[in-house]
Formats: structure tokens, C-alpha cells, sequence
């Protein structure tokens, strides 16, 4: 196992905790609130400073920290001056979702109000809000994962 996967596996908690899960693509994770995506992991970077670098507009983000430290975060980020996530997955995100149907077949869990009703069971000492994950497009099966 190369030196990157076992940092990338260290970081794992920490990036948990800033709202990320892993993709399955090298060492890329996702925001299950914003969707932001980072990978490239090195050595000394912090999940939370480089959730409010890249995504500040995150709800997830807001909802665990203040303003303040999210500014703090921005403005002592080194590089990549007033560059946000949003410039790199804007055109992208345009480029790939259809323009009219066609797209995957509508379900039930398609309205929010519908999503956030599965949550009635979701354990309240839960540390994610249940109703970031159904504004997220989550819905909450009642299932445990598996350990």
C-alpha cells in the first residue's frame, strides 16, 4: 500500500467529521450537504479548511462553524485568492445534467417533504441533522450499516 492511501486513510475520521464520504475514486470525497468534491489530499491539510476554502456556502459547513471561523479558514488558505468550488463544478455540472427528461426515473424520495418524513426513526443522537441529509437528496432506510 503506497504512502498517499495510508495518509488519505489516516485523515478518514477527519474528513468524516467535515461532512465528506469517499467516492471510490483514489482519494477523492464528497460533501453529502453541498456536493463539493476534493481530492489530491497532502500532508497537513485540514478537512474543514478546505471545505470553507472551496465550498464557503455550504449549510453542513455553517451548521458546525461560525462565520468567523470559516472566514478565519478562507483568509489564511495559501494560494487560489477569491477561487471557489464553484468555478471548477459550475460548467461542469451544466455540461453533464440533461437539459430536459429523460434523466432517471422519478420516485417517491424525489420531494423533500418525502425524504425528510423517512428520518421519523433516525436516531436523535445522531451528530448529522436529519434534515441537511434529506435537503442533501438522502432518505434513511432504518437500516444500520453493517460493522
Amino acid at each position: 500500500m503506497n504512502c498517499t492511501i495510508l495518509r488519505f486513510q489516516a485523515k478518514c475520521g477527519h474528513i468524516r467529521h467535515a461532512g465528506f464520504f469517499f467516492t471510490g475514486e483514489k482519494d477523492k470525497v464528497q460533501c453529502f450537504a453541498c456536493s463539493g468534491c476534493l481530492g489530491n489530499w497532502e500532508e497537513g491539510d485540514d478537512p474543514w479548511k478546505e471545505h470553507a476554502k472551496w465550498f464557503p456556502e455550504c449549510e453542513f459547513l455553517h451548521h458546525k462553524k461560525s462565520s468567523d471561523e470559516i472566514q478565519e479558514y478562507i483568509q489564511n488558505y495559501g494560494g487560489f485568492v477569491k477561487v471557489m468550488g464553484k468555478h471548477f463544478t459550475t460548467p461542469l455540472i451544466k455540461r453533464i445534467l440533461p437539459t430536459e427528461t429523460g434523466g432517471p426515473i422519478p420516485n417517491i424520495f424525489e420531494d423533500e417533504g418525502a425524504r425528510l418524513d423517512s428520518f421519523k426513526t433516525w436516531p436523535q443522537e445522531a451528530q448529522v441533522d436529519a434534515t441537511m441529509l434529506a435537503k442533501a437528496g438522502l432518505f434513511y432506510t432504518g437500516m444500520k450499516p453493517a460493522e
